[in-house]
């Protein structure tokens, strides 16, 4: 059974997203100036951090505590 990204139960009772249940994020590395605007219109840039580099999003990363 093909399963969406993100959504497969991994038969701990979790299912749902699974990076979320992982307690994992996303963020984004520069990301053109169009998409940047478009990201900040539909209010997506307070779901997904942006940085400049991905240099710069690796130093702003800090493990999860929990």
């Amino acid at each position: 059974m093909e399963t969406p990204f993100g959504t497969a139960d991994r038969g701990d009772g979790v299912g749902g997203n699974v990076a979320v249940a992982a307690h994992s994020t996303v963020v984004l590395a520069a990301v053109p100036d169009t998409v940047s605007r478009t990201l900040s219109i539909v209010g997506l840039d307070q779901v997904f951090p942006a940085h400049p580099t991905a240099q710069a999003a690796e130093a702003a990363w800090t493990p999860s505590t929990g």
